[in-house]
Formats: structure tokens, C-alpha cells, sequence
């Protein structure tokens, strides 16, 4: 099972559902030939339990390797931004 298909699966046990994922305009790209390297401000909003989330100011950073004409994902970071509830 891969790391994506873990965490939903985690998410549903805890009655996670409904996300919605905003990406921003680039803080950083630095691409070469055969390799990128981007960070990405993101918004996150999903539902708890029926309960509306949403993530602000996280940071979504990816580094890629070309092979022929495909980019593909080498690794990847998050980093959580604030979690606001609303009521």
C-alpha cells in the first residue's frame, strides 16, 4: 500500500472526508535539465466528522527527476500551516 493510500485510509478510520486542496502561485522553482525542485503555498480544507477544517499557510514542496519526457515525483514534504474549525 503506498504512502498516499495509508493516509486516506487513516483519514476515513478518523471520520475524515470532502477534501479540497488550493494550490498557490510558487514561492520557489529551480529547474535543470533533468531535475525541478518547487514549494508550493497550499490550502487544505476537509470535513471531520462532519465538521468543516481548513489549512492555511502550509507549504507543499516537491522534487522531481526527468526521465525521457515524463517529470516524475522523487520526493515530497509537507509542512502543516494553521488549522482553523470554523463553528
Amino acid at each position: 500500500m503506498t504512502l498516499a493510500k495509508d493516509a486516506l485510509a487513516e483519514g476515513e478510520h478518523l471520520g475524515v472526508s470532502d477534501y479540497h486542496i488550493e494550490l498557490g502561485e510558487p514561492h520557489h522553482i529551480d529547474v535543470t535539465d533533468t531535475a525541478a525542485y518547487v514549494v508550493v503555498p497550499v490550502t487544505l480544507g476537509f470535513n471531520v466528522r462532519g465538521a468543516p477544517v481548513l489549512q492555511t499557510g502550509a507549504v507543499f514542496t516537491v522534487a522531481l527527476h526527468k526521465v525521457d519526457a515524463e517529470w516524475l515525483l522523487t520526493a515530497w514534504a509537507w509542512a502543516k500551516g494553521q488549522v482553523q474549525q470554523p463553528h
